[in-house]
């Protein structure tokens, strides 16, 4: 749920700038609700009446106010798999996205041209030739990245001399910028391979992507070699850790890499993906930031010396072609990023209207057009001219501030619930009137993220594949009343699901029974009987693996109250991740959840708004945000 704040300040078009208000909020936990303050158009006769605690000339810009819980501590897009992604993914963007207004959540292009097929191709590799699935992406024309120093070729070549009057990225005078190209998605994808980067999800690639784990071992040996030649250089005094702090290893990810075909280049504007094997989550991969591209030029800037030394590196200076640029990232206090003046002509989406018959489509439209997300289809992203992150660590101090207007959206926090919502005599939750009367408006909507209880399948008692271990395990599953949790820890908002995979996801339908069959190891099959072995978790298959798992799944309802300023009011269903999941099982553990992603839009929102649903095989473990709301770009990817 989101709830909405009216300002007395001045009549202000009425713009979809709660996406930011997602990723805003941070993250907060499960279970929790947001709340969105809309700009109010009311022209009052009391000129300087406003509840804004920000100085006149702030209060009036177009700018969003958002907190998020803890410092993003990378913005890199090959290692961003956490708290920095709503951020980032309103700076860089990817070949795919979600379609922002459309339930199930479908994938559509956002750089690439259309979302590529599946086709199989003859491949040689490793001495062998045959058919191996293949995507063949094809990327718009003319995107060009944000103006930034890293284009002007003299600030790759800085001397010592160059580098005294540098402090940060805004010292340097002169900026550029040049077109995207398919080398760029190439060189991004390759860099993923270097292991110095700890890619978060380097298993799943190495695994299915044709050649991948073969080349991160040449990147490897490579590095090894140019270590082992300055340490014999050096002599037994060498200190490698103090050498590489700011000169480290640089490698030509083009290098040696054509005999690897995981990814290659095609043309200008076309390359292609290469599986070992039939992968369809691919194309669910190709909504986050690890397909994004990459400009080499920026990699070669921020690795002088001079920048390490001053600590300035890409990992907190991405360069991207989002609607929204950095601007200043200061992990003490706060992250904003702004307009991005280069940013293509990009539009806020539109929701045909739904086929009659299709209820689940005219449910979607109907909820839709409800909570005003209809009212700005086709006017051009994004809406916020800028987005400043606060850190706030504490959620007590940040409703506070929510509720004295320094920001535009908040979780709720249990303690505020009674507080904030009321229940209607029809079991419908609505804001409470004190909260309306301020001019909050309150949101909510079902997410579409998982979590799981796990069982140590090391321990004596639950361990272990006997049939007798497996029986206790279930038992206990069975045990647990997933109604009772939902009401005590969730306030009753949430929705029992019977799988692995939420209902927001396109991999679930309406019409699956309310049962779904179980594995031989006992985890529920999440798909359903008529799912396809793509869909189907890992933990469903007869193998055992080494850790265990969960038992009933349960999407959580969110709900989310924001303020907005001069920016948007219409708060779109705060689309976070937030489910919990339990799947008593004695096998692997299965982690394909439909986390959050951020489905940027085209324009983006501050922070990738509808959540990213596809299967990831992977996920790291991650805290659900408490408000999932997107800033003011376009519909995209959560």
């Amino acid at each position: 749920m989101s709830l909405e704040t009216t300002d007395r300040r001045q009549p202000v078009p009425r713009q979809n700038a709660c996406r930011a208000q997602t990723a805003a909020c941070g993250a907060r936990g499960p279970g929790e609700w947001v709340l969105i303050a809309a700009v109010a158009a009311l022209a009052l006769p009391l000129a300087g009446c406003s509840n804004s605690p920000y100085p006149r000339k702030d209060a009036n810009a177009n700018t969003l106010y958002a907190a998020i819980a803890e410092d993003p501590l990378v913005l890199d897009p090959a290692l961003t798999y956490g708290a920095g992604g709503p951020i980032l993914m309103n700076i860089v963007e990817t070949p795919l996205q979600f379609h922002y207004l459309d339930r199930p959540y479908k994938l559509e292009a956002q750089l690439a041209v259309e979302v590529p097929k599946l086709q199989y191709e003859q491949i040689a590799y490793d001495g062998n030739t045959s058919k191996r699935p293949v995507y063949t992406v094809r990327i718009k024309r003319g995107v060009m990245y944000q103006n930034h120093p890293c284009f002007v070729e003299a600030n790759r070549r800085l001397s010592d001399a160059d580098f005294a009057k540098i402090k940060s990225i805004r010292d340097f005078d002169k900026t550029a910028t040049r077109e995207m190209t398919a080398d760029d998605f190439v060189y991004g994808v390759r860099r993923l391979c270097d292991q110095r980067m700890d890619f978060p999800v380097y298993s799943q690639f190495s695994t299915n992507l044709l050649g991948l784990a073969d080349y991160s071992k040449n990147l490897n040996a490579r590095v090894d070699a140019e270590r082992k030649r300055r340490a014999d250089a050096a002599g037994p005094l060498y200190n490698r850790e103090l050498d590489e702090q700011f000169n480290p290893v640089l490698l030509d990810y083009n290098e040696g890499a054509d005999k690897y075909p995981f990814v290659r280049k095609i043309d200008r504007y076309t390359f292609q993906v290469v599986l070992s094997r039939e992968y369809p989550q691919i194309l669910y991969w190709m909504t986050f930031g690890f397909f994004s591209p990459i400009p080499p030029e920026a990699i070669e800037f921020f690795n002088q010396r001079g920048m390490l030394q001053r600590d300035i590196t890409f990992a907190r200076n991405p360069v991207g072609t989002g609607p929204y640029m950095l601007e200043n990232y200061d992990p003490t206090n706060q992250v904003v990023i702004v307009r991005n003046p280069n940013f293509r002509d990009e539009r806020y989406p539109l929701l045909a209207q739904p086929d009659p018959n299709d209820a689940q489509a005219v449910a979607n439209y109907k909820l839709m057009k409800d909570n005003g997300m209809l009212e700005d289809c086709g006017k051009k992203l994004p809406f916020v001219d800028r987005i400043v992150y606060r850190i706030e660590r504490e959620a007590i101090p940040c409703w506070n501030k929510f509720m004295q207007g320094y920001y535009d959206t908040s979780g709720i926090q249990p303690e505020q619930f009674d507080q904030t919502v009321s229940l209607s005599s029809r079991g419908d939750f609505n804001i409470t009137d004190s909260m309306r009367d301020r001019g909050i408006r309150l949101l909510q909507t079902t997410t579409a993220s998982l979590f799981y209880y796990l069982f140590n399948m090391n321990d004596p008692v639950f361990g272990g594949y006997e049939e007798k271990k497996q029986k206790l395990r279930q038992a206990i599953s069975i045990a647990i009343d997933t109604r009772e949790f939902i009401d005590i820890f969730r306030n009753g908002m949430a929705v029992e699901s019977q799988g692995p995979v939420p209902r927001a996801s396109s991999a679930t339908s309406q019409a699956r029974p309310a049962s779904t069959p179980m594995s031989s190891t006992g985890t529920p099959c999440a798909a359903g009987p008529s799912a396809s072995p793509s869909r189907r978790p890992r933990s469903c298959s007869p193998k055992p693996a080494t850790p265990a798992a969960t038992t009933p799944t349960e999407s959580s309802s969110r709900s989310s109250l924001s303020h907005t300023r001069s920016a948007p009011r219409t708060a779109p269903p705060s689309n976070c991740s937030s489910s919990s999941s339990f799947a008593s099982t004695s096998g692997s553990t299965s982690r394909r959840s439909a986390t959050t992603s951020s489905t940027r839009r085209s324009s983006r929102e501050a922070t990738s708004w509808p959540p990213s649903v596809g299967p990831r095989t992977t996920p790291t473990p991650r805290r659900s945000s408490s408000c999932c709301t997107r800033p003011t770009t376009s519909p995209r990817k959560p």
